[in-house]
Parts: structure tokens; sequence; C-alpha cells
């Protein structure tokens, strides 16, 4: 029998993550979560800041957190320079390509 798929509300939460890491003004942030990816993420959710990712580090938090988890948290890859322009709202439509969740799934 097959594995149950990555969960789209999983893969839609990182690809959140990853929109807003990436944008150049938010480089701490992608630093915490290269550094700490667990650490920074939970800090967000006790934060409340920042407002806007608040909701996918939870849903991450809630999947990496339950009993008998296969998930667990990604390396966050280095944004090709051709997508350096992008805005934060097309940064998370190529991060939610099931082609590039395939690559970071974990099995």
């Amino acid at each position: 029998m097959d594995k149950t798929p990555y969960p789209p509300d999983l893969a839609q939460a990182w690809s959140r993550l990853f929109g807003y890491a990436w944008l150049p003004e938010n480089r701490d942030f992608l630093q915490g979560l290269r550094k700490d990816p667990k650490v920074t993420i939970t800090d967000v959710v006790n934060s409340g800041t920042p407002e806007k990712i608040q909701g996918p580090c939870a849903t991450i938090l809630e999947y990496v957190n339950s009993d008998n988890c296969e998930y667990g948290y990604i390396a966050i890859p280095t944004l090709p320079d051709g997508l350096k322009e992008l805005s934060e709202e097309q940064l998370y439509f190529y991060a939610n390509q099931s082609q590039l969740y395939g690559i970071m799934r974990q099995t």
C-alpha cells in the first residue's frame, strides 16, 4: 500500500514560509530557519509575529508535534538567482509546485 501523500495543508504552510523567508527584507528570518527551524517556527507561533505566517507556522508545528509523526523540519533551499525579483505571492506559487515538494518530501 502506498503511503499517504504529503498533506496539502502542510505543503501549503511550508510554501507560505518559503515565500516569506525568501524575500530580501526577511533575511534574518531565513537565517533563523536555517539555524534552528523548530525554535524559529515556535517563536512565530508564540509571539504571533509576523502575523502573516503565524497560521502556516502553527500548521507545521501541529504536524511535527503530533504523535507518530512522519514529518519534520526541512531545510529551505537557496532561492535560484533568476527568481530573486518575484513577489512573496509569486514565490509561494513557485514553492507550492508538487515537483518541488517531491524533492523535499521525507520518506
